[in-house]
């Protein structure tokens, strides 16, 4: 709602007579609070959509409880995006209708036009780059019309909204600047195809017997076994960082309340691992306590345990020698 505000404000209503009146809410009237809106450059919108969207149901959220919306439907139409739905995830339409055909288990695919009324707990937003959206040939006296649309679409969003766009953000983007976070997002290679060797039938030649001149061999002496240093590092080269420290310090539990080891100065990929948790899922943690900072750099003592409390257990931060543990 912060943001939503800053939009508003930015680009404020300008209703003539005959036209409806639009609800504004206000952020102090929220019945919760939710993590900061989240913008994303990617050079694959739509994959980037759906890598957020596919990482919300895999950690357990019914299918239904994600829209992706597009803001401008000729540049990321719904057809698109329906199209690059990655396997094993279901997905549909919105409609009127949508709750009453009790697909709970399929990611919702939406204009923005159309999610009014909705409700969801993930809200991705793709198509806000520059000249998408607001569309290019719309006058800037109308842009506050384009402006309530994307309003309406963050105001949809329960826990978490997604902004996605490709090379430049939207104006919209850099009016609510103060009010989200901004980030890039690579898609990953994709694996090469298997090419089958073509194998050709070998013709052996008839070789005459050749009788070889006897020449004495010298047997070199063989190496020496590695020690158990050598074999010790080798193994170290193969080990993940801090796989030793998990091994060395596991979870307990004293008097009813789950202790977890965590290593001091830990990352936020470090923390989720040694919490079992989403990196996604530890990010909102992290934002709840109005700490912002890349998933790669060290936490601080205070945050670490608010992470923990927000999971309901307590950690146990230990020193460790972190330039041993790098490969």
């Amino acid at each position: 709602l912060l943001a939503a505000q800053a939009l508003l404000e930015a680009y404020p209503p300008q209703l003539a007579g005959g036209e409806a009146d639009v609800a504004v809410l206000k952020p102090e009237y929220a019945s919760k609070e939710s993590a900061v809106p989240i913008a994303t450059q990617a050079s694959d919108p739509i994959r980037a959509a759906w890598h957020y969207a596919e990482q919300w149901v895999r950690s357990g959220h019914k299918g239904f409880s994600v829209c992706i919306a597009t803001a401008n439907g000729s540049s990321v139409s719904v057809e698109a995006i329906l199209q690059q739905k990655p396997s094993g995830v279901n997905a549909d339409v919105l409609t009127g209708d949508y709750f009453l055909k009790e697909k709970t288990d399929s990611v919702v695919v939406a204009d923005i036009s159309t999610v009014k009324g909705f409700e969801f707990m993930l809200m991705i937003v793709c198509g806000l780059g520059d000249g998408v959206f607001p569309p290019k040939g719309v006058p800037a006296a109308e842009h506050w019309r384009e402006a309530m649309r994307l309003y309406v679409a963050i105001t949809r969003g329960r826990d978490e909204v997604r902004f996605i766009y490709q090379n430049t953000p939207s104006p919209f983007l850099t009016a609510m600047a103060d009010k989200i976070q901004f980030q890039t997002w690579e898609a990953p290679p994709a694996p090469e195809p298997l090419v089958t060797p073509i194998v050709e039938p070998v013709v052996e030649p008839v070789i005459e017997p050749v009788v070889e001149p006897v020449v004495e061999v010298k047997v070199e002496k063989e190496s020496a076994p590695a020690t158990p240093v050598e074999q010790k590092r080798e193994s170290d080269l193969n080990r993940e960082p801090l796989a030793d420290f998990f091994d060395r310090f596991r979870p307990e539990v004293l008097n009813g309340i789950l202790v977890m080891p965590i290593p001091k100065g830990a990352t936020q990929w470090e923390l989720a691992r040694a919490l079992g948790q989403h990196q996604t899922a530890v990010s909102i943690a992290c934002q709840g306590l109005e700490y912002f900072t890349p998933p790669n750099r060290p936490l601080p003592d205070h945050i670490i345990r608010g992470v923990c409390d927000y999971f309901r257990c307590v950690p146990n931060i230990i020193s460790l020698n972190r330039s041993a543990l790098t490969p």
